[in-house]
C-alpha cells in the first residue's frame, strides 16, 4: 500500500527591515491587521539605506526564505541626491530574496512641528528623500507606500489643537502607541493590495 506524507503549507513570511521605528515595533499592530502571515523583523536605530545594504546579510539574508519584504527607511537619509541610487541598490539586493517588496517612506521628521497646522511643517529635505525613494521603487518594480500622506489626514482629524509634535509621536520622530496603529492602518491597505 502506498504511503502519503501530509504536506503542510506554511503561511507566507513577511520580513520588515528598517531603522529605529522598526526596532521599536511600528509594524506590530499591522501583524494583527494582516492575517495568515509569519512575521520577522530587523531594525537598527540610526540606520539609513546604505547602512542596511552594508549589513545586508544580518538584516535581510539571514532571514531567508522571505516571501514578502517591507522596507521602512527614509528618516535618517541626509542627501536626497544619492538616496535614489542607494535605494535602487538595496531593492535589487532584496529582490534576490523576496519577490514582492513594499517600501514605506518617512513619516515624521524630528525637526518639524505643528506650528501652523493643519499641515506638516515645511520640510522639503524630507519630502525630497521620499520622492527619491518612490522613484527607485518605480524603476525597480517595488511598491512605494506613501505613509506620510496617508497619516496626515488622520493627524489633522485627531490634533485640532496642533500639539507641537502632533499626537501620533511623542518626540517628533517615533510613533507612540496611537501612531503605530495609525501608521499600520495606512500601510495595511498597501500590504493587502500587494501581498494579498
Amino acid at each position: 500500500m502506498a504511503r502519503y506524507s501530509e504536506v503542510v503549507v506554511s503561511a507566507p513570511r513577511i520580513h520588515v527591515v528598517g531603522d529605529s521605528l522598526t526596532a521599536a515595533g511600528w509594524y506590530v499592530p499591522l501583524e494583527a491587521m494582516v492575517s495568515r502571515k509569519n512575521w520577522t523583523a530587523a531594525g537598527t536605530a540610526g540606520f539609513a539605506t546604505a547602512n542596511v545594504t552594508a549589513n545586508f546579510q544580518a538584516m535581510v539574508g539571514a532571514y531567508a526564505p522571505i516571501d514578502q519584504l517591507i522596507i521602512q527607511l527614509g528618516r535618517n537619509e541626509i542627501n536626497a541626491a544619492v538616496v535614489q541610487g542607494d535605494a535602487t541598490t538595496l531593492i535589487r539586493l532584496c529582490q534576490v530574496f523576496a519577490p514582492k517588496i513594499i517600501w514605506v517612506g518617512g513619516v515624521w521628521w524630528g525637526s518639524e512641528n505643528w506650528a501652523a497646522g493643519p499641515v506638516w511643517a515645511d520640510f522639503p529635505a524630507g519630502e525630497a528623500v521620499n520622492v527619491a525613494i518612490s522613484a527607485a521603487c518605480t524603476a525597480t518594480g517595488a511598491t512605494y507606500c506613501d505613509a506620510r500622506a496617508g497619516v496626515l489626514p488622520l493627524e489633522v482629524a485627531a490634533n485640532p489643537g496642533h500639539a507641537i509634535n502632533g499626537i501620533l509621536t511623542d518626540d517628533g520622530t517615533h510613533p507612540n502607541a496611537t501612531g503605530k496603529t495609525t501608521m499600520s492602518t495606512v500601510v495595511a491597505t498597501t500590504v493587502t493590495a500587494v501581498f494579498g
